[in-house]
Protein backbone atom coordinates (compact mmCIF):
# COMPACT_ATOMS: atom_id res chain seq x y z
CA UNK A 1 0.00 0.00 0.00
CA UNK A 2 3.00 2.37 0.78
CA UNK A 3 4.29 1.94 -3.10
CA UNK A 4 0.78 3.14 -4.80
CA UNK A 5 0.67 6.61 -5.80
CA UNK A 6 3.95 7.12 -3.86
CA UNK A 7 5.44 9.61 -6.61
CA UNK A 8 2.17 11.64 -5.64
CA UNK A 9 1.89 11.09 -2.34
CA UNK A 10 4.00 13.63 0.28
CA UNK A 11 3.45 10.80 3.09
CA UNK A 12 3.81 7.89 1.81
CA UNK A 13 7.18 9.72 0.33
CA UNK A 14 8.62 10.42 3.75
CA UNK A 15 7.60 6.65 5.71
CA UNK A 16 9.13 5.25 2.79
CA UNK A 17 11.97 7.56 2.56
CA UNK A 18 13.07 7.01 6.29
CA UNK A 19 12.53 3.46 5.99
CA UNK A 20 14.70 3.18 2.85
CA UNK A 21 17.80 5.10 5.21
CA UNK A 22 17.39 3.20 7.95
CA UNK A 23 17.36 0.11 6.23
CA UNK A 24 20.92 1.50 4.42
CA UNK A 25 22.21 2.40 7.55
CA UNK A 26 21.48 -1.37 9.00
CA UNK A 27 23.14 -3.11 5.63
CA UNK A 28 19.65 -4.43 5.03
CA UNK A 29 18.66 -4.66 0.76
CA UNK A 30 15.40 -3.08 0.01
CA UNK A 31 12.89 -4.19 -2.03
CA UNK A 32 9.81 -2.29 -3.54
CA UNK A 33 7.02 -4.56 -3.79
CA UNK A 34 3.80 -4.01 -5.83
CA UNK A 35 4.83 -1.03 -8.50
CA UNK A 36 1.86 -0.69 -11.07
CA UNK A 37 3.20 2.77 -12.90
CA UNK A 38 5.75 4.43 -14.71
CA UNK A 39 5.95 7.08 -12.04
CA UNK A 40 6.06 4.88 -9.06
CA UNK A 41 8.83 3.02 -10.56
CA UNK A 42 10.79 5.73 -11.23
CA UNK A 43 10.54 7.23 -8.04
CA UNK A 44 11.53 4.40 -6.27
CA UNK A 45 14.77 4.26 -8.88
CA UNK A 46 15.46 7.26 -8.28
CA UNK A 47 15.42 6.65 -4.72
CA UNK A 48 17.89 3.59 -4.75
CA UNK A 49 15.50 0.54 -4.24
CA UNK A 50 17.52 -2.57 -4.65
CA UNK A 51 14.95 -4.84 -5.60
CA UNK A 52 11.71 -4.01 -7.61
CA UNK A 53 8.75 -6.09 -8.61
CA UNK A 54 5.01 -5.51 -9.61
CA UNK A 55 2.81 -6.00 -12.68
CA UNK A 56 4.79 -2.84 -14.42
CA UNK A 57 7.31 -5.04 -15.42
CA UNK A 58 5.32 -8.18 -15.69
CA UNK A 59 2.16 -10.14 -14.65
CA UNK A 60 2.48 -13.36 -12.52
CA UNK A 61 3.20 -16.43 -14.13
CA UNK A 62 2.26 -20.04 -13.49
CA UNK A 63 3.28 -21.59 -10.82
CA UNK A 64 6.70 -23.79 -11.64
CA UNK A 65 6.05 -27.36 -11.65
CA UNK A 66 8.10 -29.36 -9.19
CA UNK A 67 10.61 -31.77 -10.40
CA UNK A 68 9.58 -35.24 -11.41
CA UNK A 69 11.70 -37.83 -9.29
CA UNK A 70 12.37 -41.66 -10.30
CA UNK A 71 10.09 -43.94 -9.68
CA UNK A 72 11.85 -46.65 -7.37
Amino acid sequence: ELIRDIDRAPTKQAIVGHLLRMARALGIATVGEGIETRAEWQWLRAHDVDYLQGFYFARPGHPPVPPQLPVE
